[in-house]
């Protein structure tokens, strides 16, 4: 992060800083909405490099159980990626916000889900309780780490037309909506 993003992510943020002199409020908006986009990536990219020593480490390690669960990190973290690739491609703007709602549910009952065999895990004996701890702090972070790639999405997909997207963004499901259709 430090010798690679930081340099590029802050020369962003001033060049955002210098265009926004003169410019309209939706263009302001916009500026904003690149900058909120870059934030996240960079906040992806930490996110990601905290998990990278543990996930190193329980990849490799004689626990079949603790292996499933890592895979399974990396794998809905991969499918979070594609995802935002397909959405990114799409013709029809209008989809593309509910195909990211729609992921948004998804790693969250996907998180729950973990969190859940965690104890189960521990219960059964087939991971210790330190391997537990790892496991609970590396889902939250890609789970952090997938949110705000979806939010970056979001931001960065939507239609172009400024007065669409607010309106598009408005539609967006909030947490406490997520936890709702989750509990239906």
């Amino acid at each position: 992060y430090t010798n690679q993003v930081k340099g590029l992510y802050s020369e962003i943020v001033d060049f955002i800083s210098q265009a926004q002199a003169g410019k309209t409020p939706e263009q302001t908006e916009e500026l904003f909405a690149l900058r909120t986009a870059g934030q996240d990536i960079v906040e992806v990219i930490k996110a990601v490099s905290h998990m990278q020593k543990n996930l190193n480490r329980y990849v490799a390690a004689p626990y079949p159980a603790i292996r499933r669960a890592y895979y399974l990190i990396r794998r809905r973290l991969a499918e979070v990626l594609h995802t935002l690739v397909q959405v990114r491609d799409q013709a029809d703007n209008s989809a593309v916000l509910l195909s990211l709602d729609a992921l948004k549910v998804d790693i969250t009952e996907s998180y729950q889900r973990l969190n859940q065999a965690v104890d189960r895990l521990i219960q059964q004996h087939q991971i210790t309780a330190e391997m537990a701890t790892s496991l609970i702090n590396d889902a939250n972070y890609a789970y952090s780490a997938a949110s705000k790639l979806i939010e970056m999405g979001i931001l960065l997909f939507s239609t172009s037309d400024s007065s669409t997207r607010s309106a598009e963004r408005s539609f967006t499901l909030e947490e406490d909506e997520i936890s709702e259709v989750l509990s239906e």
